[in-house]
């Protein structure tokens, strides 16, 4: 059901057309559901409000929180400083975007929650910008949870999570860095995160970007004009090339590796939980502090099409329900 409602089970694709993303194109891709909220075509979410959709299958609660446009948009959308929360700090533009989205779909989720049988889980998903949501939301509402005496958005919400001992649960494709790791959630808060091979979002943070920018700085300083134009006509491929610059530059690498796990300003976020990187052949779990590494794939493994490519990989192997 959770790769339904994401639209990345085999055979469901989802349509670029905004005129699809209403209740009648979330029942084509998931299909027989009860949907009991979208605001897919509501211009009243130019508030920053994410486009999402709550829907419930059998025992399931879904909340699905769609992504930016593309890649571009994500960049920007990252680069943003981060503010308290929890027992760390946080991506602000995406909790704004999380308490909001809480806002819009506690009603609606305590309506599908009323119609589901009791032992039923609320599962939060999402791509992307969306995914980053989908995590800082869960987290927001396991940490409502734990505070009984919780007013204001999404305390309603919690309160009934708590009584009726549902367990939140996050899957979130690939989404950006949004929390410290100072911020954690609890048991019956479950996190997971997935990415296709070398998508460079889960990387994507104002700390990663400056520590790239300034790494770039630094070898370009270090090169000089005769080998950097030689090095272009070359491509950099070349062995003889590559060994050269390693040569030269070893020193200036090994110190700025050192740098990226420097001071924490900006702040040192990651994925909570950690990542899993699908691979063609293997998976590889990260979570280590993001660095940037760009590679031929880095942009186009961010793509749904991408990441419905390595769902299909899984579907071979695993039931999906």
């Amino acid at each position: 059901m959770l790769l339904k409602a994401c639209g990345l089970l085999p055979g469901v694709h989802i349509r670029s057309s905004i005129q699809r993303l209403d209740e009648l194109g979330i029942r084509e891709r998931c299909g027989d559901v009860d949907v009991f909220f979208e605001n897919f075509r509501d211009k009243k979410t130019l508030d920053g409000t994410p486009k999402c959709y709550v829907c419930r299958d059998g025992d399931r609660v879904v909340l699905s929180i769609r992504g930016t446009a593309d890649i571009f948009d994500a960049l920007t959308d990252v680069l943003c400083e981060a503010v308290p929360f929890l027992n760390g700090e946080a991506h602000s533009g995406m909790l704004k975007a999380a308490d909001r989205c809480l806002a819009a779909t506690e009603a609606s989720i305590l309506e599908a929650l009323d119609a589901a049988p009791k032992k039923c889980d609320l599962i939060i998903t999402g791509h992307s910008m969306g995914g980053g949501c989908a995590l800082l939301l869960s987290m927001r509402l396991d940490e409502l949870r734990r505070r009984h005496d919780a007013k204001g958005p999404g305390s309603r919400l919690a309160d009934r999570l708590y009584r009726g001992q549902h367990h939140i649960r996050c899957v979130a494709f690939s989404p950006p860095p949004v929390a410290t790791v100072s911020c954690r959630a609890s048991r019956r808060c479950s996190l997971h995160s997935f990415c296709r091979g070398e998508d460079v979002v889960p990387s994507l943070s104002l700390r990663s970007v400056a520590n790239l920018l300034r790494s770039l700085d630094v070898l370009d300083a270090s090169l000089e004009v005769g080998r950097r134009a030689r090095l272009v006509a070359l491509d950099a491929v070349k062995t003889d090339a590559v060994d050269e610059v390693r040569m030269k530059l070893g020193a200036q690498l090994s110190r700025l590796r050192d740098d990226f796990h420097g001071d924490d300003h900006p702040a040192r976020l990651v994925v909570p939980g950690g990542l899993v990187r699908l691979g063609q052949e293997h998976h590889v779990f990260d979570d280590k502090p993001p660095v940037i590494r760009v590679r031929d794939a880095s942009v186009s493994d961010h793509t749904l099409m991408s990441v419905d490519a390595s769902i299909e990989a899984l579907a071979e192997h695993y039931v999906v329900d």
